[in-house]
């Protein structure tokens, strides 16, 4: 009997499981035995329930039980990973996460976003002990359940006064499923307003906003306006199916405004996160279409009684991921966010950004750290009045449950929210082509625009092949919007590396490697056809072991690397300078430097096939200069011998290759990082006569 009972527990702890409760599955499985008595599959369950309610450490116990019997799941190293990381443990949620990659189905959807989680960790690391901004503690039982509560908001007026939204027990719409109809069992809280005072030093127990303002429905508070006198609240049956409402205050009500429209902001379209910054301008985020990646962060401006249109915030501050909740201070030019782009160190991050009225452009968002952030979701950042202090909300696992509130007490003010610019924000510094092409990513410079420099810098790698590195980063931003803001440039990516194995297999994972970072650009948005995708292997080593030395690992550094360089610049408002590592002449190779003072010029090579995997073949030992490109249009990889000025010179290796077995060797050309076709044969043949002698046509 005991076992029947014992199984009716552990099927209604399945059931609510599959449901998202964690805490009550975790109930029935208690009811339905023991760590002695749960087979396999229930411990797994048990122990990811354990982590969804924060018991990390009982989870991680759980999960090492798993990991040491005979044959681990790829499940328990993923969990095991996620709870390490949650731990701020980062070095082993790596281990465990690429112990999942290893035993993983290749179909299965996680592999990317553990890879994504991978270089996450590694921004954790990097940053896990910096300087620290601020003490950060939860705001305690008299706000914060083990059920929901998000996007705080302090008082404009009042600053001992906070509000908030909240899916708790006791909300005016109950218990309901995801079609919004009641479902007691496994239904979730619809959202309720709520607010709280501080006072004599603890904040008072939350009190809802009132039966005028919470309904039946999801009820999400967005903010005030600058007098305090109007509320900004959202109500529906989900995100998207709702409205916006602005609320006066007005005793009898007949100051609500229901359904009321706020410019271009719709949330059918995918908006959210309305912030409003003053009577003339708001910002958003949203997956409307035309966007970088998921969300992405907008504004909108009030000018001559009309709103205008949405107005991308760019490349710089929007990336593949998602950019969310924005928060602009007082002084209109510091920007904070939430994003959860590979900067981050897990789920949603909060960063700034500042807009340079030198440059009139944002500067690289920067991660604030911790402990603000988390390897949670860490959002809805908002600073007081006082500069002194600021909230937010964060589902990490030292809350009570799902996510809590925070008070982040700043170190030192936060001087950009205790002062007023002139011009008050970043859009009177905009160029007026940037709001004249409002929901265009592509901006033309407006005439007499100022130029502009940009720092163009190689990539470095490490040896395990990690090319996104953070640092890597923030210099492909640079790139990024270079690349977006004016479509007429190109970017040449070369690869080279130190060599690991034969020549054919240091080539080919060279171009793999550049790569990586076309498939970042095209995610960003980029055209693929607008970048060429070069490997070298170890042809072209920047530094080598001067006479009498020894190599070190310092060398390697200098010589693993992506050579980065932007073409077609010519009547553009903007002046490149690459920079490159002060190389020891004793250690410089003069064969490096000629390769890429040559690569903007005209170059003559030879190809020797187009394969669609790697060429291996014993050629390269006897060659001194060779390449891969991989042609995007044909979708092969193409590999080439010689670094030529002459087609004289080409065509004399060219001949030697056929008579080494590549009988369809044939001369081609390269200039400013392309592959030589009949439009430029057409155009420079005049100053390069020899071109005339190229077989563009293959």
């Amino acid at each position: 009997m005991w076992g029947q009972s014992a199984g009716r527990f552990i099927k209604e702890a399945d059931d609510f499981f599959t449901h998202g409760h964690f805490r009550e599955a975790l109930q029935y499985y208690k009811q339905g035995g023991n760590e002695g008595t749960w087979d396999k599959g229930t411990r797994l369950r048990v122990a990811i329930s354990s982590l969804e309610i924060n018991d990390v450490d009982g989870a991680i116990k759980l999960l090492s039980q798993l990991d040491r019997e005979v044959k681990t799941e790829a499940d328990v190293f993923f969990y095991l990973g996620r709870a390490y990381q949650h731990k701020l443990l980062f070095e082993q949620a790596v281990a465990h996460y690429k112990n999942f990659i290893r035993s993983s189905k290749s179909h299965d959807v996680r592999r990317n976003w553990v890879k994504d989680e991978i270089m996450r960790c590694a921004t954790g690391m990097s940053i896990k002990y910096g300087n620290q901004l601020a003490y950060v503690e939860n705001l305690g039982t008299s706000l914060n359940t083990f059920y929901d509560e998000f996007g705080p908001v302090p008082s404009p007026i009042y600053q001992d006064r906070l509000y908030f939204t909240s899916s708790r027990s006791g909300s005016k719409g109950g218990l309901k499923d995801p079609a919004n109809i009641d479902d007691r069992k496994y239904g979730n809280y619809s959202s309720d307003m709520y607010f709280s005072e501080h006072q004599n030093g603890i904040w008072r127990a939350a009190e809802p906003m009132g039966d005028v303002l919470n309904s039946t429905r999801n009820d999400v508070i967005y903010g005030f306006s600058a007098n305090g006198q109007m509320l900004y609240y959202y109500t529906g049956e989900n995100p998207q199916n709702g409205r916006l409402i602005i609320d006066t205050f007005t005793v009898d009500r007949s100051g609500r405004l229901t359904g009321s429209s706020l410019g271009p902001f719709d949330p059918s379209s995918g908006d959210r996160d309305l912030y409003i910054y003053n009577d003339s301008i708001f910002l958003f985020s949203s997956t409307r279409h035309g966007g970088f990646g998921g969300y992405d962060l907008y504004f909108a401006i009030h000018r001559k009684g009309l709103w205008s249109e949405a107005i991308n915030l760019g490349s710089t501050i929007n990336s593949f991921y998602n950019e969310v909740s924005p928060f602009l201070a007082r002084n209109g030019r510091a920007l904070y966010f939430s994003s959860n782009r590979l900067t981050s160190i897990g789920g949603l991050d909060v960063f700034q950004a500042v807009f340079d009225p030198n440059t009139a452009s944002w500067t690289a968002p920067v991660n604030t750290g911790l402990p603000i952030n988390s390897a949670g979701d860490d959002a809805s950042f908002q600073i007081a009045q006082d500069g002194l202090s600021a909230y937010f909300s964060s589902d990490r696992k030292s809350g009570y449950g799902q996510r809590d509130l925070y008070a982040a007490y700043m170190k030192e003010a936060v001087e950009a929210h205790l002062k007023i610019s002139f011009p008050t924000t970043f859009i009177q510094l905009l160029p007026q082509a940037a709001l004249l092409e409002e929901n265009k990513h592509v901006q033309t410079a407006p005439k007499n625009q100022q130029v502009k420099e940009y720092f163009i810098g190689d990539l470095a790698y490490e040896p395990n092949d990690l090319v996104l590195t953070p640092q890597n980063l923030k210099k492909l931003e640079v790139v990024a919007n270079l690349l977006l803001i004016y479509p007429t440039l190109k970017a040449d990516f070369i690869c080279h590396d130190i060599s690991t194995g034969p020549r054919s297999f240091d080539l080919y994972f060279s171009v793999k490697k550049a790569e990586q970072v076309a498939d970042y650009l095209s995610r960003k948005g980029v055209d693929r056809e607008r970048l060429y995708i070069k490997g070298c292997g170890a042809f072209y080593p920047r530094a080598t072991v001067p006479e009498g030395g020894i190599q070190n690992s310092s060398l390697d550094r200098l010589n693993r690397r992506i050579e980065v360089h932007i073409y077609e610049t010519e009547g553009l408002p903007i002046s490149l300078i690459y920079e490159h590592p002060n190389i020891p002449s004793e250690t410089e190779n003069a064969h490096a430097k000629e390769f890429s003072d040559m690569q903007p010029g005209l170059v003559y090579r030879v190809q020797i096939a187009a394969v669609s995997q790697m060429l291996q073949h014993d050629i390269f030992v006897q060659l001194t200069d060779a390449m891969i490109e991989w042609d995007a249009s044909s979708k092969k990889y193409k590999y080439y011998a010689g670094l030529e000025n002459t087609f004289a010179e080409a065509l004399a290796i060219q001949d030697d290759l056929r008579t080494k077995g590549f009988g369809d060797a044939f001369v081609v050309a390269h200039m400013a990082g392309h592959r030589v076709m009949q439009s430029d044969v057409d155009k420079y043949s005049e100053e390069f006569p020899d071109l005339l002698k190229l077989n563009v046509s293959r």
